[in-house]
């Protein structure tokens, strides 16, 4: 699940652009200039880039840690097994398990 600012940022601009923010800056905070970057440039492409500028500039952006979207992923996928076999198979306990497929259910991944 991405925090609300980068799903902003998804419907506006494209899945591809905030999957290119996640991998070429990885997670930690990310400010948006408002005018374009080479750094941005590089990894958007300079149109991209001003539109993202035009759009979201000034803003902060929280990228998450990929591996635990992925991971979350996984658990949604395999919640047919039960909260006590996914605690030991990823090594979280159940209550982290209960809230991670609670926040999972409520953002509405397919089943």
């Amino acid at each position: 699940m991405l925090p609300r600012c980068l799903k902003v940022v998804q419907l506006v601009m494209g899945e591809t652009v905030a999957e290119n923010l996640v991998m070429f800056f990885g997670c930690g905070k990310l400010y948006i200039p408002c005018q374009p970057t080479a750094e941005f440039v590089d990894c958007l492409g300079l149109e991209t880039t001003q539109r993202l500028c035009e759009y979201f500039g000034g803003w902060m952006v929280h990228i998450p840690d990929v591996s635990h979207i992925e991971r979350n992923r996984r658990i949604w996928q395999h919640r047919h097994l039960g909260v006590g076999v996914l605690s030991e198979r990823y090594g979280l306990r159940p209550r982290t398990i209960r809230k991670i497929l609670k926040k999972e259910y409520s953002a509405g991944l397919p089943a």
